[in-house]
């Protein structure tokens, strides 16, 4: 089992921009995004939202999870 913050960010860009996610297709909206981190707080896998129907696979995440001994 693996703990983990998740960021939400209804209706606050200030995150999304840190991550350079926000309005990447110059729709004024955060891209739909996952950052994994390793324990030593280094970014270890991510997916940046190629449009906005892009989703990430439930199997891809815990690949990459698992990848990093989560």
């Amino acid at each position: 089992m693996a703990d983990f913050p998740i960021v939400y960010t209804d209706g606050d860009p200030a995150i999304p921009r840190q991550y350079g996610v926000f309005n990447l297709f110059g729709d004024g909206l955060a891209s739909a995004s996952i950052f994994v981190f390793d324990r030593d707080g280094a970014l270890a896998w991510k997916s940046v939202g190629e449009s906005y129907t892009h989703q990430v696979s439930s199997a891809d995440l815990i690949e990459a999870i698992e990848q990093i001994g989560a």
